[in-house]
């Protein structure tokens, strides 16, 4: 009689962490049209027919994928409208899901990565306000993916990424400067400017292209209005509670996280500022860029038992 066992069944195999990243974004898409009261009512035909005709607000109006994909849906499927969009929310957030999880891999094991997931899925959902702004989703999985390509210095993959999501969104063009923060190396002239010139050309495609589109909408009003500053200096709880005490996980030992850890923390006052500016802080989806930075940090402190053996910081480039 044979005494061989059955190997146990792998249930952390990426098929299975893709099915739990997809059920959470069918979570989140559910709960995103449940507090979305204009979803299905006819206010996206409504605006979407503006959209095509360029005749809406910007920055919606400048974010082309934003409504091109839901259009070209429409046109090729026997799909609504509000259909499209829900394609669109799920296949993208169910990717930048996946893709966290495989980014964060990095740092933590299999099963913290998937908690980061998680808790990311939990903060996605708290930023519903029942707006119709539907850039992001796929500006979640462009930002997580052009992380990953410059962690693992495939630099072509990093600028292609950025030139496409900045159609979707400009928060793309941020990424350039996390490049510049964790790269760097000394303050030495020859190659802080090799550097500098480094970061300038990554961006170049997506800031030429979306500063052409800005250009060929800028007779559009500003969604919201323009600036924000001083009524976003009284609603910095805003900031401070959406990631709460997972702020102080992240920097309460900063000087141990990886190098790359590091140096993204330290873009944050960056992200932050243009928003305090032009954004309105209290729509918490404007921080959600920053999960990618803090919950790996976080977790990596808090569940020091859960980091990976790999260091992963032979992706950064000698300047």
């Amino acid at each position: 009689m044979s005494n061989d066992r059955k190997t146990p069944f792998n249930f952390q195999h990426p098929a299975w962490i893709f099915a739990v990243c997809a059920f959470l974004a069918y979570v989140t898409f559910r709960l995103k049209t449940a507090t979305t009261s204009h979803w299905d009512d006819g206010t996206l035909e409504q605006i979407q027919a503006l959209l095509v005709q360029f005749k809406y607000y910007n920055n919606e109006q400048s974010r082309l994928l934003q409504w091109g994909i839901p259009e070209l849906l429409t046109r090729i499927l026997p799909v609504q409208l509000h259909t499209a969009y829900g394609m669109q929310r799920l296949v993208f957030t169910t990717l930048a899901f996946f893709t966290f999880h495989r980014s964060s891999s990095r740092w933590l094991n299999n099963t913290a990565a998937l908690l980061a997931v998680v808790l990311f899925a939990l903060l996605t959902a708290f930023t519903f306000q029942g707006d119709l702004q539907e850039s992001a989703p796929l500006l979640a999985f462009t930002f997580v993916a052009a992380l990953w390509a410059m962690r693992e210095g495939r630099l072509a993959l990093f600028a292609g990424i950025i030139w496409f999501g900045g159609l979707n969104n400009e928060t793309m063009l941020f990424l350039p400067a996390v490049y510049l923060f964790v790269n760097f190396r000394s303050w030495a002239f020859a190659p802080l400017a090799r550097l500098c010139g480094t970061a300038f050309l990554l961006g170049l495609p997506g800031l030429l292209t979306v500063g052409a589109i800005r250009y060929i909408t800028r007779d559009q009003p500003y969604l919201g209005g323009g600036w924000h500053w001083q009524a976003n200096l009284m609603a910095l709880d805003s900031v401070v509670l959406f990631l709460g005490v997972f702020w102080v996980l992240a920097f309460i030992q900063y000087k141990q996280l990886p190098v790359f850890l590091q140096r993204c923390l330290l873009t944050i006052p960056l992200f932050l500022i243009p928003n305090m500016f032009i954004g309105i802080i209290t729509e918490t989806r404007l921080l959600l860029p920053l999960c990618y930075f803090v919950l790996p940090a976080a977790l990596w402190t808090f569940l020091p038992d859960a980091r990976s053996t790999d260091s992963g910081e032979a992706y950064i480039d000698q300047h």
